[in-house]
């Protein structure tokens, strides 16, 4: 609406405005504007002087229809939300597959060094670095695991070099005593005996040597410990006897050779000689799931709990004394490692009694 200050030159186009040209609900201070309520329709009215004409210029916008300022600026703003999540989901796809992956994989492998198992991360990735970092981990497995190839094969020869010097060093304790009886009975003229000592102790090498292998059965074992306490028995007759009690299903198990003797030698001579009365040393073997329990116990002058705990300390000692025992548990736990348990049980004046726990070795054949 146009007017000056005498008449209305242009009215509203709308006719529910022109009845309310004159109302005082128009009249808005000049240069300001107001919402007034118009048959239920809300306008925004604003008024305005021309200062060369001196007219008046009052407009009347309906709210309802007025176009927000900011709706081409809402679109726009949705549109680039739009684009930058696809942008980014197509990132993190991109991401994951060329990225992610590929180290997952190498993280995977890693752990499994962790558990002793090295297994080569084999992927094909899309960026040079990611192919370097793959081959330089790969090479890195295959050098540590040969790297504890060589380690383990150096084990194996250590030991094997430590159980024959032990072997060589249990060998001759027993071949002085059993040449020194003999030259005894020579001498004292006892031939037949003499005689007989020999033949059991020609038998006693060649079953021991067993063709120069270190592993034997059980029943190879026990015929050396019977050659063994015949020798003895020769020597020092009544003054022990021997029971034996191996079942025929753990007669083919295998073990190292020399297991059975030095202990059944300590018994004799640390447990029945110092009783000076007959005593009696038993034997007993038995399969028990997938380990082999043997027992050697006598009924000799037995040991304090000091001496017992000597005895079973660890690193086994090199007393003199009792070498054929510590030399065989030392040679046992080079061969055998933390799967062989031994236990002692012993007491003054009720005998002393060895146990030991072995683990049966692949390939064994239970009364084959």
């Amino acid at each position: 609406m146009i007017e000056t200050g005498y008449e209305t030159l242009l009215d509203f186009t709308r006719p529910e405005l022109s009845t309310y040209t004159n109302s005082s609900m128009l009249d808005v201070p000049l240069g300001s504007s107001k919402i007034v309520k118009i048959k239920d329709h809300n306008y925004l009215i604003s008024s305005l002087v021309s200062m060369d004409r001196g007219w008046r210029f009052t407009s009347a916008q309906p709210l309802g229809e007025w176009e927000s300022p900011y709706r081409q600026f809402n679109l726009m703003l949705l549109m680039i939300m739009l684009f930058n999540f696809i942008s980014i989901f197509l990132g993190s796809v991109w991401i994951s597959r060329f990225i992610t992956t590929p180290i997952l994989h190498m993280l995977r492998s890693m752990k499994k060094v962790e558990i002793g198992e090295f297994s080569l991360v084999r992927y094909e990735a899309r960026t040079d670095e990611l192919n370097q970092l793959k081959d330089r981990y790969n090479n890195m497995i295959m050098t540590i695991e040969q790297a504890l190839k060589r380690e383990k094969e150096e084990q194996k020869l250590i030991r094997k070099l430590e159980l024959d010097i032990l072997q060589q060093q249990i060998k001759p304790h027993f071949l002085y005593n059993t040449l020194e009886s003999a030259g005894y009975l020579t001498l004292s003229g006892n031939n037949n005996e003499a005689y007989q000592i020999i033949s059991e102790l020609a038998a006693f090498y060649r079953q021991s040597l067993s063709k120069g292998s270190d592993v034997v059965t059980l029943r190879e074992e026990v015929e050396i410990t019977k050659s063994y306490l015949s020798i003895q028995n020769i020597r020092y007759p009544e003054i022990f006897i021997s029971e034996i009690e191996v079942p025929e299903e753990a007669e083919y198990v295998r073990i190292p050779k020399l297991t059975l003797q030095p202990l059944v030698e300590n018994a004799l001579y640390h447990g029945i000689r110092p009783l000076g009365e007959c005593g009696k040393i038993r034997i007993l073997a038995r399969i028990q799931g997938n380990r082999l329990k043997l027992v050697v116990e006598d009924d000799g002058v037995g040991m304090n709990e000091d001496k017992r705990r000597e005895m079973q300390a660890e690193p086994y000692g090199q007393n003199e004394s009792s070498f054929g025992l510590r030399g065989t548990l030392m040679r046992l736990k080079l061969y055998y490692g933390a799967d062989m348990n031994c236990s002692l049980v012993s007491a003054p004046g009720e005998g002393t009694r060895i146990e030991l726990e072995l683990p049966l070795e692949e390939g064994n054949s239970h009364g084959a």
